[in-house]
C-alpha cells in the first residue's frame, strides 16, 4: 500500500509496546484515553515512541511528530499507525459536565481488518 505519510509502514509493535505501558488492556483492545494520554506525558514514554517512529516519516509529514503534543495531536499519530497496519480501532464520544473526549479502542486481538 503507498502512503503518502510513511516512507514504510511503522511496525505495529511500536505502537503495542507504548500502548501496554499506558491503556488499560482487555482481551481484545487496549483503552486509549485522556488519562492513558496523561500517563504518557507524565512517564515521558513520547520521546522514546518519537525516537522509533520519526525516521519512517517522509520529511513533508514529520510535522505530526514534531508539533506540540495534545491529545488531539497524538490521537492523530495513532489513528495514522493504525491505518497503515489495518489495525482495527474505533472511537467513541464521552461527555462529562458539557465537556467531551474521545477515546479509543484499539483493537490488537485475532486478524481484525476494517470493515
Amino acid at each position: 500500500m503507498s502512503s503518502n505519510l510513511f516512507i514504510a509502514n511503522i511496525p505495529k509493535d511500536f505502537l503495542f509496546e507504548l500502548l501496554d505501558k499506558i491503556c488499560i488492556k482487555t482481551e481484545k483492545y487496549y483503552l486509549f484515553d485522556l488519562n492513558a494520554f496523561k500517563k504518557m506525558v507524565f512517564h515521558e514514554y513520547y520521546d522514546d515512541f518519537k525516537k522509533k517512529i520519526k525516521p519512517y516519516y517522509k520529511l513533508s509529514k514529520k510535522f505530526y511528530i514534531e508539533r506540540k503534543l495534545v491529545y488531539s495531536s497524538f490521537t492523530n499519530i495513532i489513528r495514522q499507525i493504525c491505518k497503515s497496519n489495518n489495525i482495527m480501532f474505533t472511537s467513541k464520544i464521552k461527555y462529562n459536565e458539557s465537556i467531551y473526549n474521545i477515546d479509543y479502542y484499539i483493537y490488537f486481538s485475532g486478524n481484525l481488518r476494517f470493515p
